[in-house]
């Protein structure tokens, strides 16, 4: 838990990672770059963290950053509340613009790379569940927020490639998708 100094002065991964697709898009429309430079930078930070142990898997960052450097204060995470949005957030800005967000599509894969790797675990009673740990550094904890608590993740590359699939329908739809000064998708 943050004190009350540190929270006026520091920010979480999924708050910073969010805003990225709404202000990008608010610049296409208004043809104003200021909204989507602003997150961008923002974003900058997250692609590229400091200092290197706040990633201490492959793509997996920590929470809390400090506003005034951009660094990370901790290493601890997962696809958890106040995390798991930024994660998303890569992929479905990847999907907005291929051509210009590969590197988010890139910090994706590899999030979801480690996650396979070294988050994963079966409940030996449910062989056909795969949980994802949380982590605080490179030690793993093995329990589920409380309003998670019956909630398992299914984490596997056949299910990522779903993801992604259902990601590309549903965008191939939405209202928001490029039609002038982005690349379209397809």
């Amino acid at each position: 838990m943050l004190t009350k100094s540190l929270r006026d002065t520091t920010n979480g991964l999924a708050t910073i990672g969010t805003l990225v697709l709404e202000w990008t898009h608010l610049s296409d429309l208004t043809g104003n770059d200021l909204y989507a430079n602003l997150t961008q930078h923002a974003e900058s930070y997250l692609l590229n963290p400091q200092p290197q142990s706040s990633q201490p898997f492959p793509g997996l960052l920590g929470t809390n950053v400090e506003i005034a450097t951009g660094n990370f204060l901790d290493s601890a995470g997962g696809w958890i509340g106040g995390d798991d949005s930024f994660y998303e957030y890569l992929i479905k800005m990847y999907v907005y613009d291929s051509s210009s967000f590969g590197t988010y599509k890139d910090r994706w894969v590899a999030a979801a790379d480690s996650s396979i790797q070294y988050l994963a675990s079966n409940p030996s009673s449910r062989p056909d569940l795969t949980f994802l740990a949380q982590f605080d550094g490179t030690q793993l904890i093995y329990e589920s927020e409380h309003r998670k608590q019956n909630q398992f993740i299914y984490f596997s590359n056949t299910i990522i490639s779903h993801y992604y699939s259902c990601l590309l329908c549903w965008w191939k739809f939405h209202p928001w998708r490029p039609r002038s000064r982005r690349t379209e998708v397809h």
